[in-house]
């Protein structure tokens, strides 16, 4: 079992993560261009279950689960942290050759994420189980902060239309801190969806498939959040629901159910290129 930060690399690919802080993936780095493609920032956040995701705690990569925004949940009969039960909290974690295996023991629940190095590839297998002795619905997002450069150009391959509460989100271009623009939006999935960045010497790609996750959300935040202290980033976030909440899920019957004992499995597939935009 790793303790501290875990580092994993191969020629083309190193990464970073934090057991004890939720597995939170730190670093994403393109060995090829240098390029870290996660938002940096402190291992910031409480443990507590009232703890609030915030300005200080948008950074990395971490997972959302059962829920993303706070809710009270009447099936888990407990309220909902904010942004789910994992983030800030420790996980076992377990390195093998070009490999990263962390396991999370929730309450009702046992979550499996596999990272895989292969090639210019990140191959994310996960699983959760339900170990309790009721049917739990939940809803998960991956909730991986990039960060962008002024300019750049979001590619959205094999989505549906994007809507959110504003209507549909401003895409192009990528603005500065000054724009003072955020946007939260969804989409169902087609058949395979290829999300993600094209700069100008490098472009990152995300994809999974709609049978493994229908839905797709897009967070775009410009200097619009928080009113405190406004951030830049950009979130392409893999989805079960378009929702922000476990109850909204519910109420637009995108939840997903888990009967005792019962387990689902998804993959998510990262992949960085190098040269292959020269435009930005």
């Amino acid at each position: 079992m790793a303790s501290g930060s875990v580092q994993l690399q191969n020629e083309m690919i190193a990464i970073t993560l934090e057991p004890d802080f939720g597995a939170r993936v730190t670093s994403l780095v393109d060995l090829q261009t240098g390029r870290n493609w996660l938002v940096a920032g402190e291992l910031n956040g409480s443990q507590k279950d009232d703890a609030v995701f915030g300005g200080q705690q948008a950074c990395g990569w971490d997972e959302c689960f059962p829920t993303v925004a706070p809710c009270a949940s009447e099936q888990w009969n407990r309220n909902l942290r904010d942004h789910g039960d994992m983030w800030g909290r420790p996980w076992a974690t377990n390195v093998k050759e070009q490999a990263v295996h962390c396991e999370y023991a929730g309450s009702g629940f046992e979550f499996d994420r596999i990272i895989n190095l292969v090639g210019n590839s990140l191959v994310v297998d996960y699983q959760v189980k339900n170990i309790s002795s009721a049917r739990i619905p939940y809803l998960w997002s991956q909730h991986c902060l990039l960060a962008a450069e002024p300019g750049e150009n979001i590619v959205l391959d094999g989505i549906e239309n994007l809507t959110g509460r504003d209507g549909a989100p401003d895409l192009q271009p990528i603005r500065s801190v000054d724009a003072n623009y955020a946007s939260k939006s969804y989409s169902r999935v087609k058949q395979r969806a290829s999300v993600g960045i094209d700069g100008a010497n490098e472009n990152i790609r995300i994809s999974w498939l709609a049978t493994d996750l229908p839905f797709f959300g897009l967070w775009l935040d410009f200097g619009g959040w928080p009113a405190d202290g406004p951030v830049h980033q950009i979130a392409f976030e893999p989805t079960t629901a378009p929702a922000d909440d476990l109850n909204e899920a519910i109420e637009k019957s995108n939840e997903v159910w888990l009967a005792p004992s019962e387990t689902r499995s998804w993959q998510v597939i990262f992949e960085l290129n190098a040269n292959t935009n020269k435009g930005g």
